[in-house]
This record gives C-alpha cells, sequence and structure tokens, in this order.
C-alpha cells in the first residue's frame, strides 16, 4: 500500500479568500470556522473572506486564520478520501497545524497559542527593524560565500529558512538585511523582501521565544496518531512534551530546516505528498529538488480532481501494516545505547528481524495484522527501545488505535 505525507503552509500563504468555496460547499469546513470563531471570539469566516489583506497579514490575525484554514482542509481531505496520512511536515507556523491534525495540540488551544504567537512576534518586531529577504537560484553556500564579503559581521544577516536546495531566506536587522541585498543584487541574485514586520526565525526574536515558552507550558500535548516532522531538527518528533516545548521554541530564534525536513520525509519511503490549503508554495518548493516526486496541492482543482478520484484514494487507503511499519522506522532511529553484544543481538537484532519477517509475510500475502500480532510487534518493539537505552514511554504508542488489540 502506498504511503502518503501532508504538508502545512506557514505565515505568507495567507490569502483574501481562501477557503471561501469550501465554506459554502462542506460543512465539515463551515464547522472548523465557527470553532474558531467560537474559541477567539471574532468571526474567522469574515476575517478570512473579506477582512481585506492588510488585517489578514497582522500576525496574530494571520497565524490563527491558517491553522483554521489548514485544519479545516485537512478535516475535508480526510472525510472525502478516507485517507490517513503516513507522516506530515509544516513550514514554520504551519508545523503548530501539524501538530493539531495529528492529535498533539487540541485545536481550540492551538487556536490561542498561535495567537499568541503571533502577538508577541508582532511585539518583538514593533520597532520596524527587521527584516527578511527570499534568496532564489543560488545554493546556500553560494550565498554564504558571497555574504562573507560582509566586512562588518554585526550586522551580517543569518539564514533563517533553508526552504530548497535554490532557495533560502534571510533575517536580520534592517541594515543587515538591506547591505545583504545591495551585495546580492549587484551579483546579480534573484531576491523578493518577504512582506512581514521583523527578523523571525533569528536571535532578534529570543525575548519572544522565552515568553512563549512559558505560554506553551500552559498546555497538555496528546500522542501523535501520525509523525510530524520537527522544522528544527528535520527529524520526527518524539512525544516527550520537554522536546515538543523546546522545539517550538528553538523554532521562534533558530532556522526552518525545511529542506532537510521534506528529506526526512521522503526517506520513510512516501509515494507522494498534499499540501493543504492554501496555496500551493510547498509543494512548488518540493518540486524544486524532486521533479518527478508527486505532490498535489489541495488549493489546485486540478490536482483536486486527483485527489478526491477513486484510484487515489484505493492507492492510499489506510492500512494496519502501517503500524508494523513505524515499528520498524523507530526501531531504526533509535539511537544505541547498548555495548552488551549478548543482549544486542537477542533483544535488538532478534525482535527486529520477526518484526521485519511479519511485515513482509503480511505484505506477501496481501494481509492485515490480527490484533494478537500488533500486540506481539509492539513487545518486540519495546525489547528494542528498551535494550537501546531509551524509554518506549517516551513514545507512547502513538499508532495504536482505539480498539486495536482488543477486537
Amino acid at each position: 500500500m502506498k504511503r502518503l505525507a501532508v504538508l502545512f503552509p506557514g505565515q505568507g500563504s495567507q490569502y483574501n479568500g481562501m477557503m471561501k468555496e469550501d465554506y459554502e460547499r462542506y460543512s465539515v469546513v463551515r464547522q472548523t470556522f465557527e470553532e474558531a470563531s467560537d474559541t477567539l471570539g471574532y468571526d474567522m469566516a469574515a476575517l478570512c473572506f473579506h477582512g481585506g489583506e492588510e488585517k489578514l497579514a497582522q500576525s496574530d490575525l494571520t497565524q490563527p486564520a491558517l491553522l483554521t484554514a489548514g485544519v479545516a482542509s485537512y478535516r475535508l481531505f480526510v472525510q472525502e478520501t478516507g485517507i490517513r496520512p503516513a507522516a506530515a511536515a509544516g513550514h514554520s507556523l504551519g508545523e503548530y497545524t501539524a501538530l493539531t491534525c495529528a492529535g498533539v495540540l487540541k485545536y481550540c488551544d492551538a487556536l490561542q497559542l498561535v495567537r499568541e504567537r503571533g502577538r508577541l512576534m508582532m511585539e518583538a518586531s514593533a520597532s520596524g527593524l527587521g527584516r527578511m529577504l527570499a534568496v532564489s537560484g543560488i545554493t546556500e553556500y553560494e550565498a554564504a560565500n558571497m555574504l562573507e564579503r560582509m566586512r562588518d559581521v554585526k550586522i551580517r544577516p543569518v539564514i533563517s529558512c533553508y526552504n530548497s536546495s535554490k532557495q533560502i531566506v534571510l533575517s536580520g536587522t534592517t541594515e543587515a538585511v538591506t547591505a545583504a541585498e545591495e551585495l546580492l543584487a549587484a551579483e546579480g541574485v534573484k531576491l523578493s523582501s518577504l512582506k512581514v514586520s521583523g527578523a523571525f526565525h533569528s536571535p532578534l526574536m529570543a525575548e519572544a521565544a522565552n515568553e512563549l515558552e512559558e505560554r506553551l507550558r500552559r498546555y497538555e500535548f496528546g500522542a501523535f496518531t501520525f509523525p510530524v516532522i520537527s522544522n528544527i531538527q528535520g527529524e520526527i518528533y518524539g512525544a516527550n512534551a520537554e522536546e515538543i516545548i523546546g522545539s517550538l521554541k528553538r523554532q521562534m530564534t533558530e532556522p526552518v530546516r525545511w529542506r532537510q525536513s521534506i528529506a526526512c520525509l521522503l526517506k520513510r519511503s512516501m509515494d507522494a505528498v498534499v499540501e493543504l490549503a492554501p496555496r500551493k508554495t510547498l509543494a512548488r518548493l518540493l518540486k524544486e529538488d524532486y521533479p518527478a516526486f508527486p505532490a498535489y496541492s489541495m488549493d489546485d482543482q486540478t490536482d483536486r480532481q486527483v485527489v478526491f478520484s477513486p484510484s487515489f484514494k484505493a492507492n492510499y487507503q489506510y492500512t494496519e501494516r502501517r503500524v508494523l511499519e513505524e515499528y520498524l522506522a523507530i526501531a531504526v532511529s533509535t539511537r544505541n545505547h547498548c555495548h552488551n553484544e549478548q543482549v544486542y543481538q537477542e533483544q535488538v537484532v532478534a525482535p527486529y528481524r520477526q518484526l521485519e519477517g511479519l511485515l513482509l509475510n503480511l505484505e506477501h500475502n496481501n494481509a492485515e495484522p490480527s490484533a494478537e500480532q500488533l500486540r506481539e510487534a509492539w513487545n518486540w518493539l519495546k525489547s528494542i527501545v528498551n535494550a537501546k537505552g531509551a524509554e518506549i514511554e517516551d513514545y507512547g504508542n502513538p499508532f495504536e488505535t482505539e480498539g486495536m488489540f482488543t477486537r
């Protein structure tokens, strides 16, 4: 069975009228917008459809609006296809949407959290002394070499986003980014000033990051129903709440490693990705590095026809064999701290081979695992993780579905 990942865009993807047609056509979208309105105390549909570009660009409004659009798009995707993703990633703010759709954050909590995040980012940018600049058509190494020629290191901007092999984003003070802009423009580099009010994903957001951490600690984090990639590490999140809080805090001051995040997804044997609304920015970025890889956007009507087609649903429908695939992925990715060769062979290698053999046998016979087999597979994984010196409780069996072991 094929594996599909979903992608969630970040700030800058918003536009006036996003999700309006789906809002008018699908009750699940209307309900998602109404939940946002009830939680935040203002009309989310009015903001997204009639608020105007200037108002929609205010970070404390933008971020809840994008979260609402992303969750609504995800719910619509699941309703119309019956597909449960094998993994997800979100760019900057989009990571909060991914965590919400994966069940880690409650929707109402996420709405309030990103409103606070947006407000903190606006306050940190109130002086107007920060800028962001997209640099396209050259590699990060070529850009870094050019920036090395800036004599005053103190005003040199930092790379805030690694979007693809041919696009990065710079952040820094207005003076630093303007100096870099002049230098790069003289070399004929393609540049685009981002419509944001500050130097996001840079050390200039340190104070906002500290305040965000305090707010993050007010919320509870649930188990993952599917894996989510962390922007900061370009790796799958662990289930530990401290790791989640730490990554989301660091995201404010450190670069978004989007290119690495996509590479991590593809290493997990994905066969396609679907970008949830709005726009198709992330699908386009992915195509820059992987032009032949199937990448679809829910905001593109031609793509949507493919995604909603019976053949697409049949290819990517959920199978409980995926649980075993995730167990194997956890077994491989868990760092090994076991130095006793006999223990390693008996408690890591042997159960891994049993787990792998079970999956291969099921795939050969096009069969689904029984409840007993799933329980046995979980015990094999516990043996592997514990023997490697990690805590199986950190994973919380996020791939267990209700009744899986009792049906």
